[in-house]
């Protein structure tokens, strides 16, 4: 065995490392695994703590920071986003609820105003209904093909207006009836 070239060596002693290292790296995978379905239990199991204590834990306040100081809401609770689309779907449905002009009774309602503003009160708008979106494609078609409508007949009358053609046969007729209007004149004239 002594006796077996210097590459053959080198090359048996290459292999044998190699293996030893996929070994070594199918060890340390396992090893990963185990580490992973360690933590996904870990995480699953702090989600259900959290959700318990969220729970227990009651409902959030507002904290005392300057935004909240100046709407004197610091301390008071956090309305729940649900409790707000439940509460408004009540009034709506109780034909808008109570008129304490609470935030709640705003998004009820449907209508909404032009506010008080440099461009409402420029087009005299201040306090009118902003009419609604629905529908508006619909009419906006339809104007413009009315408006096509119209540009196309106007289109046609100054084309016919610019057809030589016609403007002579207009002068003619107008003028030959200029011309039997002052005959017409100038005999009645004459019989006075």
């Amino acid at each position: 065995m002594a006796s077996k070239c210097p590459m053959i060596r080198a090359a048996e002693i290459a292999c044998a490392a190699k293996k030893m290292q996929l070994d070594a790296a199918k060890v340390h995978a396992k090893s990963l695994q185990e580490e992973y379905k360690l933590l996904v239990q870990a995480l699953k199991d702090e989600k259900e703590r959290f959700k318990s204590g969220k729970a227990k834990a009651g409902p959030r306040l507002y904290k005392d920071n300057a935004a909240n100081r100046k709407l004197e809401r610091v301390g008071k609770e956090i309305p729940s986003k649900k409790k707000v689309k439940k509460e408004t779907a009540y009034a709506t449905a109780a034909g808008g609820g109570a008129s304490d002009g609470s935030a709640k009774e705003a998004k009820a309602t449907t209508q909404r105003f032009y506010k008080d503003n440099a461009a409402n009160r420029k087009l005299g708008r201040v306090g009118d209904p902003i009419p609604s979106r629905k529908g508006q494609k619909k009419k906006t078609k339809k104007v413009e093909s009315k408006a096509l409508v119209e540009a196309k007949a106007v289109a046609k009358v100054v084309a016919k207006a610019a057809d030589p053609e016609e403007v002579e046969e207009n002068n003619e007729l107008s003028l030959n009836s200029s011309s039997s209007d002052s005959d017409s004149d100038s005999s009645s004239d004459e019989g006075f």
